[in-house]
C-alpha cells in the first residue's frame, strides 16, 4: 500500500460558479435560452420569466456550478441550452475575474458574455452595483465574490 509523503501548501481555491459557504444564499432556478451559459458567467431575464441569457444589462444573478450538468454531453463547465440554471442571486460565490483586482473592489461584466471585470463598467459593459469582490486576485483566476442581484 502506498502512503502519500509530500503534501501541496497551496491547493487549488475553488472553481467559477462554486457557492463558497454555508452563509445564507438566494438561489432561483431558470431555463437557459440563447445557447449555453458558462459557470460563473453573469445571467439576465431573457424573454419569459422563467428564463435566462448569459451576460446582458437586466442582470439578475450568477450561473452557479452544479454537479448535474457536470456531466453535460460535451463536459463542458456550461449549462446547456434549455437546461435548468441555478442563478445565486444573493450570497459568496467563487468567480472568474478578468483583471487584476483588490479586496472591496467594484465589478462588471461584460454584456455579451457575462464575464466578470473589476471597475466601473465602460462600453458593452455593465455596473454590478452591490456585487464586491472579497480578496485579491490576478487576471484570470478564481476570487470569492459578494453576489447582490
Amino acid at each position: 500500500m502506498t502512503v502519500q509523503t509530500t503534501y501541496s501548501l497551496n491547493h487549488t481555491n475553488a472553481y467559477a460558479g462554486q457557492i463558497a459557504n454555508m452563509n445564507p444564499l438566494e438561489v432561483v432556478s431558470k431555463l437557459a435560452e440563447g445557447g449555453v451559459i458558462p459557470y460563473g458567467s453573469t445571467v439576465s431575464r431573457g424573454t419569459a420569466d422563467d428564463q435566462v441569457t448569459k451576460g446582458g444589462t437586466a442582470i439578475i444573478g450568477v450561473a452557479a456550478r452544479t454537479a448535474v450538468a457536470e456531466g453535460n454531453s460535451t463536459y463542458d463547465a456550461e449549462y446547456e441550452q434549455y437546461s435548468a440554471v441555478n442563478v445565486v442571486r444573493d450570497g459568496y460565490v467563487y468567480l472568474t475575474i478578468s483583471e487584476n483586482g483588490a479586496d472591496g473592489g467594484a465589478l462588471n461584466s461584460v454584456d455579451a458574455t457575462g464575464v466578470i471585470g473589476v471597475g466601473a463598467a465602460t462600453t458593452g459593459e455593465t455596473d454590478l452595483t452591490g456585487w464586491t469582490l472579497e480578496e485579491d486576485v490576478t487576471a484570470g483566476n478564481v476570487a470569492l465574490v459578494r453576489v447582490r442581484a
